[in-house]
């Protein structure tokens, strides 16, 4: 049977609060489950965890944790949303304050700030997928789904730019500015643990975007200059 944990009422609770605060008692409560179900694989394998160890580990019950993750993979790779809100999407679609990949770095990485992020947390996840590969493969699975849901906002700050773009030189575009972006947020990521979390993620992006116009500039001047 079991045990009703102390997190179920807080639950209740939560549905009355205010956005903000609501928000913020789920995300502490996913992150508390997180960090149990990743100290349990970390210190006993992946196929040794069960989700009644992740329930009284992180003080909630089952079916608050079903909720929340839906599987102790879930939990270990973690499932809190990584896309920006509406207002953030549409600010980056509708009001454009620079360069297009300059503006979709700093949409992504204030979304990323938001969320409190816990360099011991990301850590610990990072030392868990290297011992467990199928981990890795589903977080790489999420991230084609987030890459997806990227390209679909960018597309449309392309259009809006430039409403004269057919359709399809719309996507090119899109797939472009998310693949590049992609790629310096990772090096922005790498930047950021180093810096055990102290580094400001906009001021990494804007320190990296001076490295990425070098790397696109000719290495030497073309045929006939």
């Amino acid at each position: 049977m079991q045990i009703m944990h102390t997190e179920d009422t807080p639950d209740e609770a939560v549905a009355g609060s205010p956005p903000g605060l609501r928000e913020r008692k789920r995300e502490a409560t996913r992150r508390r489950v997180e960090k149990a179900a990743i100290e349990l694989a970390l210190a006993n394998g992946l196929e040794h965890v069960t989700v009644d160890q992740i329930c009284d580990a992180s003080d909630i019950s089952a079916r608050t944790f079903f909720n929340y993750f839906g599987s102790k993979e879930n939990a270990m790779i973690g499932v809190g949303s990584k896309l920006p809100s509406p207002e953030a999407v549409d600010t980056f679609v509708e009001e454009p304050h620079g360069p297009i990949l300059e503006d979709f770095l700093v949409m992504l990485t204030r979304t990323f700030a938001e969320r409190g992020p816990d360099v011991a947390l990301f850590r610990a996840r990072r030392e868990l997928f290297s011992r467990e590969p199928q981990l890795a493969a589903m977080q790489m699975a999420k991230m084609t789904a987030d890459r997806d849901e990227f390209t679909t906002i960018v597309k449309r700050r392309v259009a809006n730019a430039d409403p004269d773009l057919n359709e399809a030189a719309q996507l090119e575009e899109a797939i472009l500015v998310v693949g590049v972006g992609m790629g310096a947020l990772h090096v922005v990521g790498h930047q950021w643990h180093e810096s055990s979390g102290e580094a400001s993620l906009e001021d990494l992006v804007h320190q990296l975007l001076p490295r990425l116009r070098r790397v696109t500039e000719p290495s030497r001047p073309p045929i006939g200059a």
